[in-house]
């Protein structure tokens, strides 16, 4: 009788170690594939930047300077020869296009700042507040 408990219960071991195993394993093949979803998702938006073009915030601006708590504007933004665009703090992630508009509800007067980074290390930097009142 012991001899069939013991078999049992390592049978039982070797059968949760497969089954933690798989989960694992699915779980980084998950991570993987969000991963990669999220850099054909940026590449689709890289373009080659010829050389000695300039890093270029074009516009960042929003619908409205004051707004009520909880009410929507929109922030828009634009770059010229950007390989990544951020804001601070983040609120949005964002991806250097030359025209690109997010709606924002601030819970109280809030500065934004646009960074974006060049190529070469350059970095161009841009600023607003939006007043909530």
């Amino acid at each position: 009788m012991k001899t069939i408990l013991r078999s049992a219960a390592v049978g039982l071991l070797i059968g949760l170690a497969y089954l933690a195993w798989v989960a694992v394993s699915r779980h980084n093949a998950d991570v993987e594939f969000q991963r990669q979803a999220a850099e054909n998702e940026r590449a689709r938006y890289r373009r080659p930047v010829p050389a000695g073009t300039a890093l270029k915030i074009t516009q960042f601006y929003a619908s409205a300077q004051e707004t009520a708590p909880g009410r929507s504007v929109l922030v828009c933004f634009g770059v010229e020869n950007a390989r990544s665009v951020r804001i601070e703090p983040p609120i949005e992630q964002l991806i250097p296009l030359p025209v690109k508009c997010f709606p924002f509800a601030p819970r109280r007067t809030t500065t934004l700042k646009l960074v974006a980074e060049g190529d070469h290390g350059g970095e161009a930097t841009a600023s607003l507040t939006v007043k909530v009142r």
